[in-house]
């Protein structure tokens, strides 16, 4: 997390996302997570110990956040919010957690070529990602909860083990799943959806299986209700296209009130409007084959994410990505 909101998503996560797309397409099994959600079963989510943990869903996650006690607890160096690193246990059972209790306003921020009034940055911002992630078919933001903790209201959410930074990967070079052009594509309309002021190369989470994880959404669910950025809303997964449809606005309401203000929920529902408008009419301009993503047969191929070289042509040279590379 940075104070600045995300300019710097702009140029690097474009670069990635295009040359994703320009790739050849490919047969595959896509990553063990997604499969595993397509079963309708949790991720594995592991322990410091580099052994699973023994959540068999969602719900037993969740249980453990809300009810684990609180073993140990420092700030996380280097973090703008001063969020902390806990230590739960529950019936033998321990677990790392990050707690957020950022509660912060800006009157106007330069975001993306534009400006925007009263940036808000929320810790509730998170565990509204997170449910409206499950109501749309994401399987890749760790279970969050609304929590109290030393008499700050915020969140707690499941500490993601063993993974990489997409910084880290660009900067060895290493090799990315065949559906990665796929989940970014999601993750793309997903940021639109939400306002995410704040998507970088450090909160996007690579696991052992190749699915990108989205983590820190406090600068999420602005108050403008514009899209963020259309132009990069091209393709759309048919599950979370089917249910931005069908899901209806008093089911977004009742899921969302314990963590939105009712600005936040309007402003948010207004976007759902613009994207449904917006990808029907990419629907209706391309076909539906070429809009939405049904299955493997349309993956794209991108085995190597662009180098962090200042003199590659993969990636921007504003200074924000050089740091974040």
């Amino acid at each position: 997390m940075t104070r600045t909101p995300s300019v710097r998503l702009c140029c690097l996560l474009c670069a990635v996302l295009s040359i994703a797309v320009a790739a050849t397409a490919s047969p595959h099994n896509g990553s063990a997570t997604t499969a595993r959600a397509q079963n309708g079963a949790a991720p594995l989510w592991y322990g410091q110990d580099g052994e699973p943990l023994p959540f068999v869903s969602h719900d037993e996650a969740l249980s453990f956040l809300r009810q684990a006690a609180v073993l140990e607890s420092e700030e996380i160096e280097g973090s703008q919010n001063r969020p902390l690193r806990v230590v739960l246990e529950k019936d033998g059972v321990r677990a790392r957690a990050i707690f957020r209790s950022v509660y912060e306003t800006w009157q106007r921020e330069w975001i993306r070529g534009r400006w925007h009034l009263y940036l808000i940055d929320r810790a509730t911002s998170e565990r509204a990602a997170y449910v409206v992630a499950r109501m749309l078919g994401f399987n890749n933001i760790p279970p969050t909860v609304l929590r109290e903790l030393d008499g700050k209201r915020g969140t707690l959410q499941l500490w993601l083990e063993g993974m990489e930074t997409l910084s880290e990967l660009m900067e060895r070079r290493a090799e990315m799943s065949p559906d990665w052009a796929d989940q970014m594509a999601g993750i793309w309309v997903f940021d639109n959806l939400l306002f995410n002021a704040d998507r970088h190369p450090r909160n996007l989470l690579i696991d052992r299986e190749g699915t990108v994880w989205m983590i820190d959404h406090t600068q999420s669910f602005q108050y403008d209700d514009r899209l963020i950025d259309i132009d990069q809303v091209r393709r759309i997964p048919g599950v979370m296209w089917e249910r931005l449809r069908g899901i209806g606005d008093a089911e977004f309401e009742q899921a969302l009130a314990e963590s939105l203000n009712n600005q936040q929920l309007g402003a948010f529902l207004r976007r759902r409007e613009s994207l449904v408008e917006l990808i029907e009419g990419l629907i209706a301009e391309l076909g539906e084959a070429r809009v939405l993503l049904k299955g493997p047969e349309q993956a794209r191929r991108n085995t190597r994410p662009p180098s962090c070289s200042r003199g590659s042509p993969d990636v921007s040279t504003h200074d924000d990505f050089a740091t974040a590379c």
